[in-house]
């Protein structure tokens, strides 16, 4: 995520499949390199960043998200 031209956080995810009780497979995303610059923090960045990777995964069938 961008800021006035300056990159204040990041996050990404990567396709995995989980095994959930009953014997079916889900399709889900691995979230993992999830970073806010320390001076930026307390002003809602992690909350966009996540929000817009939930919505992301949700967009491409993937119905879990874990950290």
């Amino acid at each position: 995520m961008h800021h006035d031209g300056a990159l204040v956080g990041t996050a990404m995810s990567f396709a995995v499949s989980t095994s959930v009780p009953g014997g079916a497979v889900l399709p889900g995303a691995a979230v993992s390199r999830v970073g806010v610059r320390a001076d930026r923090t307390r002003r809602g960045v992690l909350t966009a960043l996540i929000r817009a990777q939930l919505d992301d995964t949700a967009a491409r069938g993937e119905v879990l998200s874990t950290l």
